[in-house]
């Protein structure tokens, strides 16, 4: 560790609000991380407790691996030969059951003790016929498929190991045992339901159920893969939260996903990219349609413009429906320009009720027609027929 003293400095940084900064001259100072869920910070990470997994120990575990045992026992009788029963064998708070108990524990130890998963002996009492000792052997088995079977291989092994030590005790120093020993196998019983609700954290009991294997006891949940109840997240993840087993889609900064199950998703980009090109399409189409009005209007406004130019500047006879073309040669415009030709339009006729009938009598006549008149320069009328 440094020897150096750090030395503080503090700025204002409101009315409020201090923030302390600290240096050293030598070496440099490690900073705790933060753990969730009762983890604890060891060497630069979080040190995360059963059932929790993470870089700050946030999420929890979707499979939780557990090594139970289980406590099998054998239940053994064995008759003591040098030694008579007594009233005092009946309490078990007597100096002399008390004494025998410790005896044939001692004693019995040294051929129990090479038994496979031997965790010690419990005498049940003792019983008149010489004495015989009534006890239990236990041993701590493995959960798996094959526990049971695990067990009755050792009761086969105890009971070898029984009969072959009996007839080498020294009768005047040691308890001596009569060869016939009485060797019971008892099922083996263990609640793997209630061990994985002991196992798994606080909250998240009703979300995982046992599963036992020929290599052990997991503890499982609908997120665990390849079970009959897994839940497929396509693209996400399966964890399990305290409303139970839920999928987290992966990359929601790049795509919306429809549904829980993260199965289809719709990039944002792609959207966002489809609008622009929507609204674009809509704009040219819009700005082409008043485009093509413009242009349409402009145009009639210059046919219009171009023949009225022409009606002025022509010095040709022409004719358009409803309209007479008059020769007067003797005829001047109001502005002195000499007028060879020009066009006299008719007024519009009155409809009859009837057929329409021409009237040649509205003509002038050909002594009106010799006559020299000022007329205002034309202006066209449309007259239908």
């Amino acid at each position: 560790m440094s020897s150096t003293t750090p030395v503080s400095s503090t700025t204002p940084v409101s009315s409020t609000t201090l923030v302390t900064t600290s240096t050293t001259t030598r070496g440099t100072t490690t900073t705790a991380g933060i753990c969730l869920n009762g983890g604890s910070w060891v060497d630069g990470q979080c040190r995360c407790p059963l059932g929790f997994t993470g870089s700050r120990c946030q999420d929890v575990m979707i499979t939780i691996p557990t090594t139970p045992e289980a406590n099998g026992t054998v239940q053994v009788d064995l008759r003591v030969v040098n030694r008579n029963f007594t009233d005092d064998l009946y309490d078990s708070s007597s100096p002399g059951y008390k004494e025998l108990v410790r005896n044939f524990t001692e004693q019995m130890q040294e051929v129990y003790k090479t038994i496979d998963g031997y965790r010690g002996i419990e005498v049940q009492r003792f019983s008149p016929g010489s004495v015989v000792v009534h006890h239990t052997v236990i041993v701590a088995l493995p959960v798996t498929t094959q526990s049971q079977e695990k067990l009755h291989n050792v009761t086969v092994d105890l009971q070898q190991k029984v009969e072959a030590a009996v007839t080498q005790f020294n009768c005047e120093d040691e308890l001596c045992f009569n060869s016939n020993v009485s060797v019971t196998e008892v099922q083996l019983e263990f609640n793997e339901t209630a061990y994985c609700q002991s196992e798994v954290p606080e909250g998240y009991q009703e979300f995982f159920f046992p599963n036992l294997t020929s290599s052990g006891l997991t503890c499982m949940s609908n997120c665990t893969p390849d079970t009959a109840g897994t839940i497929d997240c396509n693209r996400g993840t399966c964890r399990v939260t305290r409303s139970g087993p839920q999928c987290f889609c992966d990359e929601t900064n790049l795509y919306w996903y429809q549904g829980n199950r993260c199965a289809s998703r719709v990039s944002k980009l792609g959207v966002g990219l489809g609008v622009a090109v929507a609204v674009l399409a809509v704009t040219v189409a819009v700005l082409a349609f008043l485009l093509f009005r413009a242009r349409r209007s402009g145009s009639s406004h210059w046919d219009q413009m171009t023949f009225d130019q022409w009606y002025q500047d022509s010095t040709e006879e022409w004719d358009r429906p409803g309209t007479i073309t008059f020769y007067n040669p003797g005829a001047q415009l109001e502005d002195d320009h000499a007028l060879d030709r020009g066009v006299v339009e008719l007024p519009a006729p009155v409809r009859p009720r009837g057929p329409w009938v021409w009237d040649p009598s509205n003509l002038p006549s050909a002594s009106e027609a010799s006559q020299q008149i000022r007329i205002p320069r034309p202006r066209e009328i449309v007259t239908e027929f």
